[in-house]
């Protein structure tokens, strides 16, 4: 995901422990995750129906 700049790194310092490593989202990174979710959000809404559907003929 770094490679297709979807997300970045820094090394930070830890109270307890070896140095950390965060990842972030970059802006494309935001984007990317927000078609994701519109995507997830349609078919979950298609799976309810077909769910309550198949309820009803039963």
């Amino acid at each position: 995901m770094e490679q297709d700049k979807l997300i970045f790194s820094e090394l930070g310092e830890s109270k307890e422990g070896p140095i950390r490593k965060h990842y972030f989202l970059t802006e494309l990174g935001f984007t990317a995750y927000n078609i994701l979710k519109l995507n997830w959000d349609y078919f979950y809404e298609i799976i309810q129906k077909v769910n309550k559907n198949t309820e009803e003929l039963q």
